[in-house]
Order: structure tokens, then C-alpha cells, then sequence
């Protein structure tokens, strides 16, 4: 359905205009910022050099604001050249010039389609890159508007249906008619103009550069401190601009003609690996340019012979206990519980409760898929049309006193208050000398020990030892009850499951680490973390993830939600039958419970060390 009119929907004008008067609100508020923090530079200079060298403090700032601005600039000129690069050497990728786009054997309907949007909304696009990968993203970048390039993987080409597409490309569009390049651009000069300044009072506090007025070097340490509150504010109001700019798109996208309906679905299938919410795109519909879409047959084992499996009977073995204690032969298939409609309200259950999403939120560049679901549900409404949320639910459903929301909440501020509040202690110990003291060697132990404590409980929640056994569609649609559910970014819980590696989580990305798993077509993110580090993990996204992409796998990891669920793996293994063919295990567990098991016993140690406390207990 193409909504002809809806730019003079009463709602929609309302709406957009409510979003435009926020980008400028947040980009006033910006650049008042960056005008404070440039005043208290003027003031500073005034504080240093005295009103006979007045005139060095708006140099200073006339300098600090045109290197800020020329940053700005050139990584405006040059960023869509080096990700141009970046995809053409880094990812697996297939760039299509604009111009050669008719010669491509893509569906008629989807060249016709850009170009109708192109022709549109009078934007050119340079390019058009397809991700070799079937994770699902969709993106754009450039200078402005008239030469962007459109990037969108082929898991978007398989997974999403002709409307939900093009809605995507409607929403992607859109952020190149809105001019997002520039906008996010210019504003993120702000906050690099309240570091620079905050750069500037840190270096002359710490010189003290022999101030006749002793009461100086406090002042210009406040005024450090406020300039780098200045910049950690920047950066999340920055953030919220960016929010601000993907909800105009999603507005824009209805604007092009697409449903509210359909873009709800694919944020549903790209955000939260719903890939069964809808239908999916006609099989072989892209397999002219992509032959590999033209069949959902994989090759699922270490000899490369094909086990053939249609992705609409979707048999699957089950193996209760993934192969660690025994093999239940019994084939079958986990169906969805519920309508469409029950399933989003149960997907997007944690994140419309759990009023830690909102913590989350602040930390990203997009809203809350439940937030821009409800968006769209009011636009739809509006339009005479069904939602697919229930509205008054939506507006009442939050509990903020949940148990889970507190538990949380306690774990994320525990996180770092033992480390500061020990390492502060052992700090003044030795701005005071008092550490060579016996009282003050013991303190300093106990705070050791503290710490290590402190590190075996963090391990306990991180890293819990019991492994419960699921699969990617029990995690998304837990219910309240349901320990899956219980879970959240400090406190996670071991699961066992089987499925199918996808593909990078950044589609298409050789260096990419982390990775999507998919199963009876349902998928969640899995983060590989290695105990030896960078190094590590780089050879893991290298050398040894490329063995497993496209193949069955059993996976145990730590459950976590930020807010849509995330994995974070423990162990991948490929097995035929009782047969163990490749497996690759991570010890960052084991690494961090040694770890903080000796430092329980160093600071024990020390204790001993000064009061001999094991001839005093065999004594």
C-alpha cells in the first residue's frame, strides 16, 4: 500500500515537526556548550597571563576552534574515501557503480524502485555495495547528496520481503535527503572543542607554572573538571542527535510510500534476528546476481558434503544435552507460539519493562527498536490502520521496580565502586606515607584482598559454571518467569545451544570477531572475547572463524541482553554424530578466576609476611 497523502496527515506534519525541533534544540544546546567551554578558556587565559596579556586568550580560542573546525572538515573530506577503501579490501563486497546498475541482473522491481527514489528525492548516489554476507544491515555514507553510496548486505536480500526492502532503502534514502552527513558532522565539532579546552587546563593545572596566586591552581582544576564534563555531556547529547536523525528517516521511509508496518518487521528481523516474523523474500528472487540465494541448501559438514535441508519443513535433530552426555535421535521442529503480534510483544518484552534499556539507550546511536515500533504503530493508527503493538500497553507496561531492573542496576554501579573505593585507599596510603606503617601495610592487604573478592563475585555473575540447555528461540521470547529472561548486562546465565553460523556480525567484515547464529530462523549475536587478547581475537576473526561460517554448530556462552540478547562464547564445536570434527575454546573464565584467586592469596601473603599469621595458626 503506498500512502499518497500522508504528508498531509495531521499527525505525521505533527511528528516531523516535533523531530525537526529537536535536532535544532539538541544542536543549540551543542553549540552553547562549546561557547561555555570557549568562555572558560578566555577566563582561564585572563587567570594565567593577567589583563596585560588579554589578548592571548582569544587567540588561544580563535586557534582552538579553527583546529577543531579543520578536523572536522577534513574528516568530512576524506572518511567516505577511506571507507570506500575499507569495503573494497577489508570486506567481502560487491560494488555496483550507479550508472552500471540497469546491467546487473538484479529483479526489475528493485532497480526500479531506487531509481524512482533517487529521482524522488533528486539525491545521487555513486554507488551501490552489496555485503557479501547474510547478517542483515543496511547503510549509507558520503559527502552530501550527490554522491552517496548505498551499502546493504545479502542477508537483507534474503530475509526480508519486497516491502519490508524497500522500506529499509526508503529509511536509508531518507538519511541522504535529510542531509545526516553534514548534520552529524558539524555537531561533532562541539565536543571536540570542549576536549581540546579541557587538554588546555589539564596541562597548564599540572605544570603549576609558578603562580604568584596560590588559589589558581584550584580554580584552573575546577575549570578542567567542568570542561570535561562539558565533553562527556557532548558526547550524549551527540549521540542523541543521531537518535533524532534515525527516527526522521523511519518518518521519511513512510513518507517514500512504504507501510509503518513493514519497517516495523525489518527492524524486528535486523535488530532482533526475528527472520520468521514475516515472509521472507521469494526464494531465488536475487539468485541472477547472487546464484548462492537461489537455494537454501548449505554445506553443513567437515567433508563438504552437502545435507540438503528446505527452509520450510526446517527438520532439525534434537540433541538434549548438545552431545556431552548423550544423543536423542528424535527429529522435529520448534514452531512459534502465538500470532505474529504476541511474538513481537513477547520479543520485545525485556526492553519495554526493564527500564535499564533506557541506560542503554543513552550509550547508542539509535532508539529502542520498541520505540521506534511504537512510532510507527501511532503513525499507523493515524492512517486508519492496525498497529502492531498494542499503544495503551506499550504506555503502561514499564515496572519499575522490577526485580531484574534492581539487580541490574546493583551489578553495573558495583562494577566499578570496589575498584575505585580500593585503589583510592591504597592511593592516599602512599600520598601520606603511611603505607610503611603497620596499620597502613594492613590496610593496604585488606583492600587487596577486597579487591579479590570483589573480582570472584564479578566472576560468579560474568562467568556462572551451570550451563542450561536452549535454543535461539526460547532466549528471544522468554517470558517473565523464564530464568532467560532474568538477565541483563552484569548478570548473565550459561546456556548451551545448537544453530548455524550466518555470518560476521559486521556483514561482510574479514576482522570482524563476532558473529550471528541462526536457528529454525531465529538468530542472536555471539561476542567472542580471547584470553590472549587482541592478538587473539584477531586471529580468531582471521583464520579460525572462516571454518565455521555456514556450518551447524553447538555453542556454550554467557547469556546477556544490551537490551536485545548477546552471547558471549565460551566454546564452538562442529560434530557429526558422536563425531567431535573442529572445536575452538576461549579461557577467559578460567583466566579471570585464577586471577582474582590470587590476588586473595597475595594479599594474604602480605598480611602473613608482617604478622606471621600461619606460625601464629600452627603455633
Amino acid at each position: 500500500m503506498v500512502y499518497a497523502n500522508i504528508s498531509h496527515n495531521r499527525y505525521y506534519r505533527k511528528q516531523s515537526v516535533k523531530l525537526k525541533f529537536r535536532v535544532i534544540t539538541i544542536v543549540s544546546v551543542l553549540f552553547i556548550m562549546a561557547l561555555l567551554s570557549l568562555a572558560s578558556t578566555v577566563l582561564g587565559s585572563i587567570l594565567i597571563w593577567g589583563n596585560d596579556r588579554f589578548i592571548i586568550g582569544p587567540i588561544y580560542v580563535i586557534t582552538l576552534s579553527f583546529s577543531a573546525l579543520l578536523i572536522i572538515f577534513m574528516q568530512w573530506m576524506v572518511s567516505p574515501d577511506i571507507l570506500d577503501f575499507t569495503l573494497k579490501y577489508a570486506f567481502k563486497s560487491h560494488i555496483i557503480p550507479y550508472s552500471k546498475l540497469n546491467e546487473e541482473t538484479f529483479p526489475d522491481w528493485f532497480t526500479k524502485y531506487i531509481s524512482s527514489m533517487v529521482e524522488k528525492t533528486n539525491i545521487t548516489i555513486k554507488k551501490l555495495i552489496i555485503l557479501d554476507d547474510l547478517t542483515s544491515t543496511a547503510f549509507v555514507y558520503g559527502h552530501n547528496r550527490g554522491n552517496a553510496r548505498l551499502v546493504i548486505s545479502k542477508g537483507l536480500l534474503k530475509y526480508l520481503n519486497k516491502e519490508e526492502l524497500k522500506s529499509v532503502i526508503g529509511h536509508e534514502i531518507s538519511h541522504i535527503k535529510n542531509r545526516d552527513f553534514i548534520w552529524v558532522t558539524m555537531a561533532s565539532g562541539f565536543p571536540l572543542i570542549c576536549a581540546y579546552s579541557y587538554t588546555f587546563f589539564r596541562e597548564v593545572s599540572s605544570t603549576h607554572m609558578g603562580f604568584a596566586i596560590p588559589i589558581l591552581y584550584p580554580v584552573l582544576q575546577l575549570l578542567a573538571i567542568l570542561n570535561y564534563i562539558l565533553y562527556v555531556l557532548a558526547q550524549f547529547i551527540l549521540l542523541a542527535l543521531t537518535r533524532v536523525r534515525e527516527s526522521l528517516a523511519d518518518h521519511g521511509s513512510v513518507l517514500l510510500g512504504n507501510t509503518p508496518n513493514a519497517l516495523s518487521y525489518s527492524l524486528l528481523k535486523i535488530g532482533y534476528g526475528l527472520l520468521d516474523i514475516s515472509e521472507q523474500m521469494p526464494e531465488g528472487e536475487f539468485s541472477g546476481i547472487f546464484p548462492d540465494l537461489g537455494t537454501n541448501k548449505e554445506s553443513l559438514n567437515e567433508d563438504n558434503e552437502i545435507k540438503s535441508f528446505n527452509s520450510k519443513e526446517k527438520i532439525r535433530k534434537v540433541v538434549y544435552t548438545l552431545g556431552f552426555t548423550s544423543n536423542v535421535q528424535e527429529k522435529t521442529y520448534i514452531q512459534p507460539h502465538g500470532t505474529p503480534k504476541q511474538r513481537v510483544a513477547k520479543v520485545l518484552n525485556w526492553e519495554r519493562k526493564n527500564p535499564i534499556s533506557r541506560f542503554i539507550q543513552l550509550y547508542s546511536s539509535h532508539p529502542l527498536i520498541s520505540e521506534r515500533i511504537k512510532a510507527m504503530d501511532e503513525l499507523s493508527l493515524s492512517l486508519g490502520h492496525q498497529p502492531l503493538l498494542d499503544i495503551e500497553n506499550q504506555r503502561n507496561f514499564r515496572k519499575y521496580l522490577s526485580s531484574t531492573f534492581l539487580i541490574d542496576v546493583l551489578f553495573t554501579v558495583v562494577n566499578w565502586l570496589p575498584i575505585i573505593l580500593i585503589f583510592t585507599t591504597l592511593l592516599l596510603l602512599m600520598e601520606i606515607n603511611y603505607i610503611d606503617s603497620p596499620k597502613g601495610y594492613l590496610l593496604g592487604s585488606i583492600s587487596i584482598i577486597g579487591f579479590g573478592i570483589y573480582w570472584l563475585v564479578w566472576n560468579f555473575h560474568k562467568f556462572p559454571m551451570q550451563m542450561k540447555l536452549t535454543n535461539t528461540r526460547e532466549i528471544i521470547e522468554a517470558d517473565e518467569k523464564d530464568p532467560l529472561f532474568k538477565v541483563g548486562i552484569n548478570k548473565r546465565r550459561g546456556v548451551m545451544l545448537k544453530g548455524r553460523v550466518l555470518g560476521r556480525l559486521i556483514p561482510g567484515y574479514s576482522l570482524g570477531k563476532d558473529f550471528v547464529i541462526v536457528d529454525n530462523d531465529v538468530s542472536i549475536i555471539g561476542i567472542w572475547q580471547s584470553s590472549s587478547g587482541l592478538v587473539g581475537e584477531l586471529h580468531f576473526a582471521t583464520k579460525t572463524l572462516k571454518n565455521y561460517e555456514g556450518r551447524e554448530v553447538k555453542i556454550k556462552g554467557w547469556l546477556s541482553r544490551m537490551p536485545m540478547p548477546i552471547l558471549f562464547v565460551k566454546e564452538i564445536k562442529i560434530q557429526n554424530n558422536e563425531k567431535l570434527i573442529r572445536k575452538v575454546a576461549n579461557k577467559v573464565n578460567v583466566w579471570n578466576y585464577i586471577g582474582s584467586i590470587i590476588t586473595i592469596i597475595t594479599g594474604l601473603l602480605l598480611i602473613n609476611e608482617q604478622y606471621d599469621l600461619i606460625s601464629l595458626l600452627f603455633s
